[in-house]
């Protein structure tokens, strides 16, 4: 019985040894994270230090800062210390002038790695009009 008892232990310390180093193996993270106004476009720009075990980054989109939905995905890794960006051309189909963007770092243990949040006032009014302008066209 006490042998059994030191292999269930022996067998549950190793399970959680393989468990520790896997987590430590997959991380990402960020370094800067900052958002640009481009006059109706947004430029998501982020740097990292550690990208061990990311299989891809995702950028995300919210209008309250609470609730984030994709609008780019499956964004390699390329590299630590390189800088990643990304153009978001598609608020001007959206009804606010106020978005709040992060990027999400994914790795293939599940462990995801977000960025803080930042907000960004932009104008687009002028691309809602120009747009309807162009839909009304070709009616």
């Amino acid at each position: 019985m006490g042998a059994m008892r030191r292999t269930l232990h022996i067998t549950l310390l190793a399970a959680v040894l393989m468990l520790a180093s896997t987590a430590a193996f997959a991380a990402v993270s960020f370094r800067t994270f900052n958002l640009k106004n481009l006059g109706g476009r947004v430029e998501v720009s982020w740097t990292t230090s550690t990208e061990q075990g990311c299989t891809e980054y995702i950028v995300e989109r919210s209008t309250d800062g609470i609730e984030f939905f994709p609008i780019a995905t499956g964004i390699s890794p390329h590299g630590s210390n390189l800088e990643y960006r990304y153009i978001d051309s598609s608020i001007f189909k959206e009804k606010t002038s106020t978005f709040y963007y992060r990027v999400v770092g994914k790795t293939g243990q599940g462990a995801n790695t977000y960025t803080r949040s930042e907000e960004i006032q932009v104008d687009t009014n002028g691309f809602q009009r120009s747009w309807g302008g162009l839909k009304a066209m070709f009616r």
